[in-house]
């Protein structure tokens, strides 16, 4: 399991999970995109390759519309670094 992927592991014990999930809700915010993700959504993404593999299928399952405008690949990219830019692995 990817060190990035251990972080899509959240549960109500842990404290990076506020930081992650407010990381990730900050961005969908910043890019303009009218979701947000909670405890239940992280952890229904643990099987996920990675966070991005997470994102992806996240934006497939929940928000189809959105992949007619752009590129699953970039989409969860942009959103991956926007989350990063608030969220740093081991802070």
């Amino acid at each position: 399991m990817g060190q990035a992927n251990l972080h899509l592991h959240a549960s109500a014990a842990r404290p990076d999970e506020h930081a992650q999930l407010c990381a990730y809700n900050t961005a969908f915010g910043e890019l303009g995109l009218r979701f947000r993700w909670d405890s239940s959504t992280l952890s229904a993404f643990e099987h996920a390759r990675d966070e991005k593999d997470a994102i992806a299928r996240y934006l497939e399952t929940h928000q189809p519309y959105l992949l007619k405008a752009y590129d699953v690949e970039f989409l969860s990219q942009l959103i991956l670094d926007k989350k990063n830019q608030r969220f740093q692995v081991g802070t």
